[in-house]
C-alpha cells in the first residue's frame, strides 16, 4: 500500500500513530505540527526547541544500554554527514 493514500492523507499533513490495540492509524496534523517541510527540518526544530531531550538509548547486543543520543546531538550528526556528502559527491551519486 502507499502510505499517502491511507485515510485519504498525505505524509505532509498527517501523523502516523500506533494505537493501544496494536494498530496503526493516521491523525491529522495540526497546524504546529504541519509547519515542517521536511524531516530534517523537523529534527532540526525540536532540537533548537528542547537539545537535552534524549532521541536515542542504543542498545549493546541487543539488551544492555548503551551509548544515549539527544535531540541536539542528532541534529550535529546528521548536519555533519550532509555537510560531508556535500563536500565529496556530486547529485544522482550513490552514497
Amino acid at each position: 500500500y502507499q502510505i499517502g493514500k491511507l485515510k485519504g492523507h498525505t505524509p505532509t499533513s498527517a501523523t502516523l500513530c500506533k494505537h493501544r490495540d496494536g494498530l496503526f492509524y493516521f491523525k491529522k496534523a495540526s497546524p504546529e505540527e504541519n509547519r515542517h517541510v521536511s524531516l530534517v527540518d523537523m529534527l532540526h526544530d525540536r532540537a533548537r526547541q528542547a537539545p537535552d531531550t534524549l532521541a536515542y538509548t542504543f542498545l549493546k547486543q541487543g539488551q544492555y544500554r548503551g551509548e544515549n543520543l539527544t535531540l541536539g546531538e542528532l541534529d550535529t550528526r546528521a548536519r555533519a554527514i550532509a555537510a560531508f556528502l556535500q563536500a565529496h559527491c556530486t547529485v544522482g551519486d550513490r552514497v
